[in-house]
């Protein structure tokens, strides 16, 4: 009966021998309010409040059910039995008979939203009056849907069977519930369903798209896990269609979306899901430092590929403590910019030769050739946002210093600023996007025009984000408004920088580069990393960021010559092989 004290049998159970048992996907919740259970009789155990719900509503009355759940089958307070038991959480959850996911919510399933299955996302004309949905929306605010562990758990399942209290939600509701995050998102973005914004902020919040693209699309790239690996390369364009963006270094970052009550679950609550990590690649030890272990992941990165893609990352928050600045972190809100690195033709010729971590995880130890320093650094505002005056003042200013005495010229003349207006990296999302892609000419045209509509006295405050939301069909053509578009998207969320020798580059906006900061071409890295020498440290230097275009350099030039493994000192037009520890 409901009210009846809780009692079960403990039993040991191999999962070589295929067990037939449910495993309980719940949120843990306050454990201050003790609750207990009997267990095989004599022995009574101290659970929390929620567990304790959950066990009570998936009881069955008649005959016994077998369940696994973590606070009861893993001994707690041992950091022994924690490491072992979550290097099998993958097993356990895959292997049980279903996942049965509590939810502590109260759900009217005669609500309107649920008697119109499967039809709600499929009509044309679909409300989006918020009391419609409101049900479903309540029940997937829930807190258990933000939590790290369960997305693990119901990614890997074979079924699941959603309770909430004691209410059981049918397959076709279940299947629904699930694909609905992923479905909502996709259509609130389609400009014929613009209206269902809100209904996407209600069930998503204020995320690009649900975590892993959404659990119902999560679990059938899962199923494809075994075929994946097998065909696995980094150097194929396979890696960055089929496993960059399921990589452990992606789901790793995107885990800042997620609730965890230990840091360290940001690593080892994704070993399950990530599409590179196999069996072995990575320890689960909590004893450890987090830097220690978030370092696991580029470690694992580099030992299996050999490259340094994570340090094309760009990051919100630098200073985290007990984190080095190279290391991408999930508190930094760091994200890989796959697009970029998958677009440059050279990324896959020079491995990290000599390259290691070291220290506990504290330094990166690379090697590389110095290019250039900076020497400048223009505004700090993304330079959407900065009026047209202003950064064509910066750029007349640069061609005056960079020219001398000879003859200025015109800024639209000038190779290095045509340059920059052309996102060499972005071709594929102009495509989608469909963003015109300019040629020199028409880069020159689109320049000049620009610069000219910003010189009218009522435009002076005019920004690049400006011409795509302001009426100037009396001062631009269609056309020239496309166009504008594509200068506005090859200096999105970027400032310019300009270097000691007269170069101009792009940086994210949010890095904190500055004068004297130095440009590195390394080993195994596609792209040109900015590094600021770090003082009282032999050849030591700080991550600042990464270059996201400058003339010269975004293609493998700043190593070309240089042999594969060229040894320390080795020379080549002036340039030379340097360590470099990156603190």
């Amino acid at each position: 009966m409901p009210g009846d004290k809780l009692t079960g049998r403990l039993f040991v159970a191999s999962l070589d021998q295929a067990p037939n048992y449910n495993a309980v996907s719940y949120v843990w919740g306050d454990q201050s309010r003790a609750f207990s259970i009997t267990l095989n009789g004599r022995m009574a155990l101290r659970i929390g409040r929620n567990l304790h719900h959950a066990l009570r509503d998936l009881r069955h009355i008649e005959h016994p059910i077998i369940l696994w759940t973590d606070a009861i089958c893993i001994q707690q307070g041992s950091d022994q039995e924690q490491n072992h038991q979550v290097q099998l959480m993958a097993q356990i959850y895959s292997r049980a008979k279903s996942v049965r996911a509590w939810i502590d919510h109260e759900m009217d399933t005669a609500s309107e939203i649920f008697q119109r299955l499967p039809d709600v996302l499929n009509s044309k004309d679909l409300r989006a009056d918020m009391e419609f949905w409101s049900p479903a929306m309540n029940l997937l605010q829930n807190p258990y849907w933000k939590r790290l562990w369960i997305q693990q758990e119901l990614i890997l399942s074979r079924e699941i069977v959603i309770n909430c209290r004691d209410t059981v939600l049918d397959p076709r509701s279940t299947d629904w519930l699930l694909n609905l995050p992923l479905n909502v998102s996709v259509r609130a973005r389609n400009r014929e369903d613009r209206r269902l914004y809100n209904v996407d902020m209600g069930i998503n919040g204020d995320y690009t798209q649900p975590i892993f693209g959404g659990i119902s699309f999560a679990r059938s790239v899962n199923s494809r896990r075994s075929d994946i690996h097998r065909s696995l390369q980094l150097t194929s364009s396979d890696f960055f269609n089929d496993v960059s963006w399921a990589s452990l270094l992606t789901l790793f970052l995107d885990t800042y979306r997620l609730e965890t009550s230990e840091q360290k679950d940001r690593v080892y609550g994704m070993l399950g899901l990530a599409m590179d990590f196999e069996e072995g690649d990575i320890a689960v030890e909590y004893a450890l430092p987090l830097a220690s272990v978030y370092a696991k992941i580029p470690e694992m990165f580099l030992n299996k590929h050999g490259f340094l893609m994570f340090l094309c990352h760009e990051t919100q928050v630098h200073d985290v403590a007990d984190l080095p600045s190279w290391l991408p972190a999930p508190e930094r809100k760091s994200v890989i910019i796959w697009t970029a690195i998958g677009m440059n033709p050279e990324y896959a010729l020079n491995k990290a030769w000599g390259a290691s971590i070291k220290y506990n995880g504290l330094c990166l130890s690379v090697r590389g050739v110095s290019v250039s320093k900076i020497n400048k650094v223009y505004s700090r505002e993304d330079f959407r946002l900065t009026p047209i005056s202003q950064w064509g003042e910066y750029l007349k200013d640069y061609l005056e210093r960079k020219r001398g005495s000879t003859p200025c010229g015109s800024i639209w003349d000038d190779e290095e600023i045509l340059y920059i207006l052309s996102p060499w990296f972005q071709a594929d999302i102009f495509r989608s996007l469909q963003i015109p892609t300019l040629d020199k000419m028409q880069q020159q045209a689109t320049l000049q025009k620009l610069l000219a509509i910003a010189d009218l006295p009522d435009q002076s405050a005019l920004g690049l984000v400006d011409t795509q939301s302001a009426d100037l069909s009396h001062l631009a053509s269609v056309q020239e408004l496309q166009a504008f578009r594509s200068i506005l998207f090859a200096f999105q969320n970027q400032f310019l920088f300009e270097t000691s020798d007269f170069r101009l580059g792009t940086v994210f906006y949010l890095s904190p580069v500055q004068s004297g900061d130095e440009i590195w071409c390394l080993y195994g890295c596609p792209l040109p990393i900015i590094l600021r020498p770090h003082p009282g440290r032999l050849n030591g230097y700080t991550w600042v960021g990464f270059v996201r275009n400058m003339k010269g350099l975004m293609k493998g030039e700043g190593l070309a010559g240089f042999p594969v493994d060229a040894p320390l000192g080795f020379t080549h037009q002036g340039r030379e092989i340097r360590p470099v520890d990156i603190w």
